[in-house]
């Protein structure tokens, strides 16, 4: 008797593709989300700039409002930042003014949560 064997290599990998970029989307949308929310915190009266190492506080909401994702599925590549060019300058400082991060802070703080839906599995 004679025992056969099917290879679905490719179907799984395929699958198991789809599941990771789609985790990635959702690990991007999550870190996104606690950007924007490390920049809500507000300045009423415009005239007390935060301090070094703070987070930028809101003025007119552009920052926050240009926090975007992106996602590409054939290299699983995931990027979470902004188009402002004013936010590389806040994020790393210059030499005149300290940095006020957010963007890593936000990646530290979200570091396990991204493992976790990283490593989620449905199939």
């Amino acid at each position: 008797m004679a025992v056969q064997f099917t290879w679905h290599g490719g179907e799984y990998m395929a699958k198991q593709r789809s599941v990771l970029a789609a985790n990635l989307a959702r690990a991007a949308i999550a870190l996104k989300g606690d950007i924007k929310n490390a920049l809500r915190i507000g300045n009423k009266t415009g005239r007390t700039p935060s301090g070094p190492g703070e987070p930028p506080r809101r003025r007119t909401g552009r920052l926050s409002g240009s926090i975007a994702h992106e996602v590409d599925r054939q290299s699983l590549v995931a990027r979470v930042g902004t188009n402002v060019k004013y936010g590389k300058f806040l994020e790393l400082g210059t030499s005149k003014m300290s940095a006020r991060p957010f963007i890593r802070p936000s990646l530290a703080r979200m570091q396990g949560t991204i493992a976790r839906i990283l490593a989620e599995h449905k199939i």
